[in-house]
């Protein structure tokens, strides 16, 4: 498994021509790969619906299913050794009279009138499939494009020509994704980041909440609905402790979730995540601990969360061969650590269980076998709000006082 470089927050923008997009994509791929390239199948069909108008991806009733989609090109498969770097293709649509939709390896522009707009970019935009996403009965054009400098990531883009919106599906760090066509519906591919492999699929849906992305620019978000994970003996355990977070699907295209914790047991993998729920409130450092059972695909008792901005965790192992875990969590607000929350937890190959819970004022911090206990140092409390001790530097506002020991 190739391993990714770290990367500025910020995409580098497009600029120039395709070609000048070409040498950068083929640049970035002359070094290590980042992953085999995507499986794309183009299917071809034929199926007309009846009995109404066209039933939204997002809200559908009983019985009816996605619109259909087809797709007007895809040069996904190969990894871009097809795809056209120099040219142009274009198309026109019904829905659209009068107006001429132009691909070009970075870029995808509608024509009225002899004045081209950009609709949107990408480098490059990898394929652009037609499916109407908000059963208003005029398609939107979706793409799979890749952005990034060095590091890219894969992400969905779909454009609401009738209203001039776009709508975007991504999650650097976390997940890729693809689009395919099958049985006449356009289907969405979540990979993982580091490796590329298939975690779930499902449907495309246009989400009313909106995204702050590279460049100050406004994006609507979309979602994926009836998504299926895929069975797999290696499960993405960050990711699947992602999924039981409050905030989730969401706020799935800005969240967050890096392992830190995994061990085999019978049947069955545990995991300990930390997981940044987007939005303050809903902590930016949970920790989140899950058993899953490989043969049923799904959590083998509960999922528990020490929520907060800023998670720790120490283990070890007890002299009969349990794992156990012990988590620390608090609040940060304006830099100001709130009430701390710890937890101890046991893994005996075959069950987790939570064997104790508690509320600390002071600051408690997780090691092997216990907590270190930190007090407010006095001399900060009186110096903090006291104008005679303006010119005077802050002492360190926690100070050891103990260390509590958690019984095995």
């Amino acid at each position: 498994m190739n391993e990714k470089m770290p990367r500025t927050p910020f995409s580098t923008p497009l600029s120039g021509s395709a070609k000048e997009t070409e040498m950068r994509i083929r640049n970035i791929m002359s070094g290590p790969k980042k992953r085999p390239p995507l499986p794309f199948l183009i299917l071809v069909f034929s199926v007309c619906i009846f009995c109404g108008n066209l039933v939204s991806c997002q809200v559908a009733e009983e019985g009816d299913g996605p619109p259909a989609a087809e797709v007007w090109l895809d040069f996904r498969d190969g990894s871009g050794e097809d795809m056209p770097w120099d040219d142009s293709i274009e198309t026109g649509l019904p829905e659209y009279p009068g107006v001429t939709f132009r691909w070009t390896a970075d870029r995808v522009c509608a024509v009225e009138d002899g004045n081209e707009t950009v609709l949107f970019s990408g480098m490059p935009v990898w394929s652009v499939f037609l499916c109407d996403l908000n059963g208003d009965g005029l398609r939107e054009l979706c793409s799979v494009t890749s952005f990034g400098s060095g590091i890219v990531d894969d992400r969905i883009i779909a454009y609401d020509f009738s209203a001039k919106e776009t709508y975007m599906l991504q999650s650097r760090w976390m997940f890729d994704y693809g689009l395919a066509l099958e049985g006449g519906q356009l289907r969405v591919s979540r990979l993982r980041y580091t490796d590329g492999r298939k975690l779930s699929e499902g449907r495309l849906a246009v989400d009313a909440d909106t995204i702050l992305l590279e460049g100050e620019e406004r994006y609507h978000a979309l979602r994926m609905v009836d998504e299926t994970p895929l069975p797999s003996d290696e499960p993405d355990l960050a990711w699947l402790l992602m999924r039981e977070h409050e905030n989730y699907p969401y706020s799935a295209e800005s969240m967050f979730s890096r392992l830190l914790l995994s061990q085999e047991g019978e049947d069955c993998a545990l995991g300990l995540a930390l997981v940044n729920g987007r939005q303050h409130p809903a902590g930016l450092g949970n920790l989140m601990l899950g058993l899953w059972d490989k043969e049923e695909q799904g959590w083998r008792g509960p999922v528990y969360e020490v929520g907060g901005d800023d998670g720790q965790f120490s283990s070890w192992t007890a002299p009969d061969g349990a794992l156990h875990i012990l988590c620390a969590n608090t609040a940060i607000y304006q830099g100001d650590e709130g009430a701390f929350t710890a937890a101890h937890y046991r893994f005996d190959g075959n069950t987790l269980e939570e064997l104790d819970r508690r509320e600390y004022e002071e600051r408690v911090v997780p090691v092997e076998g216990g907590l270190e206990v930190y007090e407010i140092d006095p001399q900060y409390r009186l110096q903090l709000y006291n104008p005679e001790y303006n010119d005077v530097p802050l002492p360190e506002k926690w100070r050891y006082s103990h260390f509590e020991p958690i019984a095995d």
